[in-house]
């Protein structure tokens, strides 16, 4: 095998995405979203809601579903912070969804992860 044939290969890496509501497979339909980061504390704290628990999936993206135009970040609003380790997803690209965790609506409350034996395959 030469080097090359590792270059042809999609290259993978983790993100994940918070969200304040507890049915992500029903807003699945239209898509999770683009807006991912990185670090899944980001995305916990963007899960957070006062009054319903929030989840986390955790999912694994190619570099090559990342959205790199610069109109369509700025219509989407991408944030330019680095604190949040934005990764934003064309959308309806597929995403590999490797898991997921129920976020307690307290602070100090016990989180719930979830590990998806095979990954759900799904779109931004």
């Amino acid at each position: 095998m030469s080097a090359s044939d590792h270059l042809s290969k999609p290259q993978f890496f983790e993100v994940h995405r918070g969200l304040s509501d507890t049915r992500p497979w029903e807003v699945s339909r239209e898509g999770l979203g683009m807006h991912w980061s990185t670090d899944s504390s980001v995305a916990e704290h963007f899960s957070i809601n006062r009054e319903t628990p929030g989840v986390v999936i955790h999912a694994k993206v190619s570099k090559s579903s990342v959205e790199t135009n610069p109109q369509t970040l700025e219509e989407n609003d991408v944030n330019p912070d680095y604190s949040e380790n934005e990764v934003p997803v064309k959308s309806g690209k597929k995403i590999i969804v490797t898991g997921m965790t129920s976020v307690a609506a307290v602070p100090g409350g016990r989180n719930r992860k979830r590990t998806y034996i095979p990954p759900r395959k799904m779109k931004a």
